[in-house]
């Protein structure tokens, strides 16, 4: 029962072995490793990325502002031409 017993406990430990072995726990941390490289590379690539966008979407705002104030004044124009137009054919 005793031999039972040792040869029990001498193979548990050597499975236990195997996982604590630092060969087998190198090429888990080697993938951790690459894993957290390439997160923080995709953060770094994305920041110009999203910072542009930002820069552009502000620039189509400024650009609509001012389409819509040349689209205003514009329309006043063309209203204020109409007016005069009418008013000429009214006189004569």
């Amino acid at each position: 029962m005793e031999y039972h017993s040792v040869s029990v406990i001498t193979m548990w430990y050597s499975h236990l072995s195997d996982f604590q072995s630092p060969l087998l726990l190198k090429p888990t941390i080697a993938k951790i490793d690459e894993k957290v490289d390439l997160e923080l590379k995709t953060r770094k690539e994305a920041k110009p990325i999203k910072k542009g966008n930002i820069q552009d979407v502000a620039t189509l705002a400024i650009l609509e502002s001012m389409q819509q104030t040349v689209d205003k004044s514009t329309n006043v124009v063309n209203v204020e031409l109409a007016k005069a137009a009418l008013r000429e054919q009214e006189i004569m």
